[in-house]
């Protein structure tokens, strides 16, 4: 029953010691921002805005800014990521000015083992109150909340972490709810003020005890 559980915490350490290595090895000429990609999710975020007909901001890509899974959370890949991004979202509310909602709607990623349902607070950048949902968590192997809890600062106002699903418990008492996501949108309101609601149903199947257990959790609204 141990060596599962070995076998997990020397993939967790590779992972960890993978990431240290680029971090300390990459030289100026090796770094590389995708400098176009940036500046065309800035001009279509711009021009979304600027389209009385585009009812919302959905986002996809795979590295997540802001996540509370123990191996994925200070990782120099995410915190890059989420330096791009901010950096993307504040010239974006510096063109269009006020607003009354988040700049993005949703925001979806994977890469971190786990299922993570997270809202960026008052940052006083453009990244804030912004809903946050990793999709990880069906995978070979399954990981837990950071020691440090869900409240992530780094130095200044951040995220927290609403839902986390991952693995917990230990030895015989060890869960593993691997995770899937169903997504439904709705709209809300009418004309101008129409906007999308999405409803989030984690899809979970628990491994427990040598048995599995499938079910659904109550959805989440954003």
């Amino acid at each position: 029953a141990r060596a599962p559980s070995v076998y997990a915490k020397m993939e967790q350490i590779e992972e960890q010691l993978q990431d240290i290595d680029k971090q300390l090895n990459i030289s100026p000429q090796e770094t590389t921002v995708d400098t176009e990609q940036l500046e065309w999710l800035s001009d279509r975020l711009i021009a979304s805005w600027q389209d009385p007909s585009a009812k919302g901001r959905v986002l996809f890509f795979h590295h997540p800014p802001y996540v509370s899974e123990a191996t994925k959370w200070s990782q120099g890949q995410t915190l890059a990521v989420r330096a791009r991004l901010r950096e993307v979202l504040d010239q974006v509310q510096l063109t269009i000015g006020e607003y009354s909602r988040p700049l993005v709607d949703l925001v979806l990623n994977g890469h971190a083992h786990c299922f993570e349902y997270i809202k960026t607070v008052e940052t006083g950048h453009g990244d804030r109150i912004i809903p946050w949902v990793i999709c990880g968590g069906s995978g070979f192997s399954l990981r837990r909340q950071r020691k440090e809890g869900s409240v992530l600062e780094f130095g200044q106002p951040g995220a927290e972490s609403q839902i986390f699903i991952g693995r917990t418990g230990h030895g015989n008492n060890k869960r593993r709810p691997y995770s899937g996501l169903r997504v439904d949108v709705t709209f809300t309101g009418e004309g101008e003020e129409e906007r999308p609601q999405f409803t989030l149903r984690p899809l979970i199947a628990e491994h427990y005890h040598s048995k599995r257990k499938a079910y659904e959790m109550d959805p989440i609204v954003v």
